[in-house]
């Protein structure tokens, strides 16, 4: 059987070697045919069941060359879930092939927790997407990381909460107006009226249409507040024309 597996894979043929079974008694042969059969379902498009298969060799062999070699295949899996969109099954992958502490790993393991979050977010799904845009802070704690945190905790209706993260993402140039915008806005329905006025007199020039068009809505929020309804829906009317 690992002669069948081996030259099917060899030769360019590994449909070969997808239906073969070792007999239940086998000891030897068994790892490294189940390792061979891997490879083989993973050249002929079946990663689905391979994965799982390699993942098991993986947990019944010490040869060096064939963790290291399952390791990468994991690695690629991972990469190219991620990029399908597919950021759970990503994570899992990833996590089984070099846990969370690996430092090439650990960063894509923090974004696709993030975008995860930010769909879960979308969808609706307010304790998934908690819970994954926080593990993307405990891993990374990037900007962005706590920008989007502080989207989810204020549509789940945390404004005191989102209003930090808000402000821990103001630094990055990125997310500055953004970040201090979205502040201002989690302060307003944290009833900090006086500190979310100060905030949107502090905000910088918008770059583009969509952050001016934010910072507009904001600085309406502050009029309304001041009880300035004329101010107010001048730039209500502005934004809705733009």
């Amino acid at each position: 059987l690992v002669s069948l597996a081996y030259n099917a894979l060899k030769c360019g043929q590994p449909q070969r070697a997808l239906t073969a079974q070792p007999s239940p008694d086998a000891t030897g042969p068994n790892v490294r045919f189940d390792y061979l059969q891997a490879l083989c379902r993973l050249k002929a498009g079946r990663a689905g069941e391979a994965i799982p298969q390699l993942v098991n060799v993986s947990r019944r062999t010490n040869d060096p060359a064939v963790q290291k070699t399952i390791e990468k295949l994991q690695r690629q899996r991972g990469h190219a879930l991620f990029s399908h969109g597919r950021y759970h099954e990503a994570i899992g992958t990833w996590k089984t092939a070099c846990g969370t502490e690996d430092p090439e790993v650990r960063p894509r393991i923090a974004e696709a927790y993030l975008r995860l979050g930010v769909e879960c977010m979308r969808a609706g799904k307010g304790d998934d997407a908690t819970r994954s845009v926080e593990a993307a802070v405990n891993l990374r704690g990037s900007p962005a990381d706590s920008y989007y945190a502080g989207l989810v905790a204020l549509s789940g209706g945390r404004p005191e909460d989102a209003a930090a993260l808000f402000e821990k993402a103001a630094g990055a140039a990125a997310f500055t107006l953004r970040a201090r915008a979205h502040r201002a806005i989690a302060l307003f329905a944290s009833r900090k009226n006086d500190e979310a006025k100060q905030a949107v007199a502090g905000l910088p020039a918008a770059r583009g249409d969509r952050e001016e068009i934010l910072a507009s809505w904001v600085k309406a929020m502050a009029h309304v507040a001041a009880k300035e309804n004329a101010p107010a829906t001048r730039l209500v009317k502005e934004i809705h024309e733009s």
